[in-house]
């Protein structure tokens, strides 16, 4: 009889033991989850103001003749939707060579440069998992210079410079198979307010690149690579003790 009252005893005690470590282990979970949402919440987190950086290398005509331009932009992203910033344009020294024209029994060798600056605001039209649409505006000030020589004997025809206003309007597309990496094209026009009579600056623009959300990029590395990883540590010596 007492062999039996001491059995039961003894697996009333270890119920209870069970079921205490049970609730510890249930709280230790809880509390654990709670601070894994509060910690992802924080990387994943909406921000009002964030930076803006662009490498912008475009393509466009002057007078039927493509030319190149390499230039950047760099600004700020206000609450995801309205893009503020300014950017530099140079032509590339593959455009600035001589182009060759015959006019009147001569021929001509005419030498192009421009470079300007811009003021850019950018429109997020939409904003998808895969595809985002900007709409691109801008205005600027720069500098060209436009020579011109006879090839035959090396007399100057023309050489002048200038200040030029330049503007322009666009669409952007990105495809984004990943969060972080994807593909953009952009097309636009270019209108040139001052007009010259020498050399007609507008035209159209495109440009094909790499696009990098270096902010997705560094909340994928500090959820995937650390605080996931982080969690599951956690809970596995949690569930093992």
């Amino acid at each position: 009889m007492r062999f039996f009252l001491t059995f039961i005893l003894s697996g009333l005690f270890a119920r209870q033991a069970f079921s205490q470590n049970d609730s510890v282990k249930k709280r230790k979970i809880d509390s654990l989850t709670i601070k894994f949402k509060a910690d992802s919440a924080r990387i994943f987190k909406f921000n009002r103001y964030r930076p803006y950086a662009n490498i912008d290398n475009r393509n466009s005509f002057i007078k039927n003749r493509p030319v190149n331009f390499q230039g950047g932009q760099i600004g700020f992203i206000f609450k995801e939707y309205h893009v503020f910033g300014l950017g530099y344009y140079t032509m590339t020294p593959n455009a600035q060579r001589a182009s060759r024209r015959f006019n009147d029994s001569r021929t001509i060798d005419r030498y192009l440069l421009l470079n300007y600056a811009t003021v850019f605001y950018q429109y997020v039209m939409l904003d998808k998992r895969f595809l985002e649409i900007d709409v691109p505006f801008e205005i600027g000030l720069g500098k060209f210079k436009n020579k011109q020589v006879d090839a035959d004997n090396g007399t100057i025809i023309l050489n002048q410079s200038g200040v030029i206003v330049p503007t322009g309007a666009g669409l952007q597309f990105v495809l984004k198979p990943f969060r972080w990496i994807g593909l953009s094209a952009t097309g636009g026009y270019r209108l040139v307010l001052d007009k010259n009579v020498n050399v007609d600056f507008n035209g159209l623009y495109y440009s094909f690149g790499l696009w990098l959300d270096v902010r997705q990029t560094y909340r994928e590395i500090k959820f995937y690579g650390y605080t996931r990883k982080d969690y599951r540590h956690a809970l596995h010596d949690i569930m093992a003790n």
